[in-house]
């Protein structure tokens, strides 16, 4: 298959006809020959018909992983073989599909192969260029990244009113996909769905979008507001009011919080003053297990002995690989040593977290610089 640096995602009928495929941003095209695409599906076949099912394979550039779906769809992820930007692959798998049943709504997968290909075509390159990124790896394990800003109840006070103008069964605004304010209806709405449509909304154009949520059809609405946030309405279509979405009321009305969209636009996702809490801060995730809310921390690099540097992509993507193999267990602290960095976990209540310090903090101190750290985070996760 050659040296793989970027994802590609590949999917074809039982019958072996190919129905998709696509690659991350600036990805490398790929060979469409039957010479490259033909072993991807033949080595499925292959162990299918012999009572075996393949999952997933490794080349020294590769990682390659099959799941069929409905029995109407295999889909095949290519991602890089790198170990800094290890993630679980069925997990990402499982979330691109939902994402292609939101969008093309589950009925068309028991129509002809044909038809499919021809809807999934239809599907914008911009939405697979998200799905296939690296940094959709929160919403694969089931988490909405959050921004804390100062002014959110003025900003939801505008929302809710929105809400009930367009009269939408659904509603959040998002800035760079992290989830600023939303309705309480969008809360309630079953966690897939809600972490799909807001990966999406960064993508989707203005135009309304059919989509398919819970066997129901809805409309996706997206909005740009102020400074470049992202609005996203969801209604049934003989229910949306269009009045307000015309240019000029809307504009008018948003104009009334165009201040704080603008200056969220450009935010960081928190205000804390890490350095307050502890200078040998490198990164860290916290989650609210019950809310589906997470607060990352982009980390800083990491000098290790041999005079390299351990990005901090890799950090944050390590953390949430020993948060997942810890949120399943009955352990409340953790730590362990690393090349570059220490790292603890710590629960309290509904609220993880895992956070990466200097590896000049004294072993002792990692559990006090932890606790301090969780009790800065849980009021920001739980408001």
């Amino acid at each position: 298959l050659g040296p793989f640096i970027m994802a590609h995602l590949f999917a074809f009928s039982p019958g072996g006809l190919q129905l998709l495929n696509r690659s991350a941003a600036n990805a490398p095209p790929v060979d469409n020959s039957n010479a490259t695409l033909g072993p991807l599906f033949g080595l499925h076949m292959f162990t299918e018909r012999h009572g075996a099912k393949l999952i997933t394979s490794v080349t020294e550039t590769a990682k390659i992983t099959w799941k069929c779906y409905m029995d109407k769809i295999v889909l095949v992820l290519i991602q890089p073989n790198d170990i800094e930007l290890e993630t679980d692959s069925i997990a990402h798998l499982d979330f691109i599909f939902e994402a292609l049943e939101l969008l093309v709504g589950t009925s068309l997968f028991e129509q002809l192969p044909e038809m499919l290909r021809k809807m999934l075509a239809k599907i914008p390159l911009a939405v697979f260029e998200v799905l296939l990124d690296e940094a959709t790896i929160l919403p694969i394990l089931g988490y909405t990244e959050v921004m804390h800003i100062a002014e959110r109840e003025q900003l939801q006070d505008f929302l809710d009113a929105f809400h009930r103008g367009v009269r939408c069964e659904y509603s959040a605004i998002f800035a760079s996909g992290r989830l600023c304010v939303e309705s309480e209806s969008w809360k309630m709405m079953a966690s897939r769905g809600r972490l799909t449509l807001g990966l999406l909304a960064a993508t989707l154009a203005a135009e309304p979008t059919a989509v398919q949520i819970d066997g129901d059809m809805y409309e996706l609405v997206v909005k740009e507001l102020p400074g470049g946030l992202r609005l996203c309405l969801l209604a049934r279509p003989a229910t949306l009011a269009l009045e307000p979405l015309e240019p000029e009321p809307f504009i008018q009305y948003w104009t009334g919080v165009a201040d704080i969209t603008t200056a969220a636009a450009t935010a960081p996702s928190h205000a804390l003053d890490l350095a307050a809490i502890d200078g040998s801060l490198l990164g860290f995730v916290a989650v609210h297990v019950l809310h589906g809310r997470t607060l990352l921390h982009p980390a800083r690099p990491a000098r290790i002995p041999d005079g390299s540097t351990l990005s901090g992509a890799a950090i944050i993507n390590q953390l949430l690989a020993w948060w997942q193999t810890l949120r399943n267990g009955s352990q409340q602290e953790a730590f362990f040593c690393a090349v570059g960095r220490k790292c603890y976990a710590l629960t309290s209540g509904p609220v993880q977290l895992v956070a990466a310090f200097a590896p000049e903090v004294p072993t002792y101190a990692l559990r006090p610089a932890a606790r301090s750290l969780l009790a800065a985070v849980t009021p920001l996760l739980s408001s």
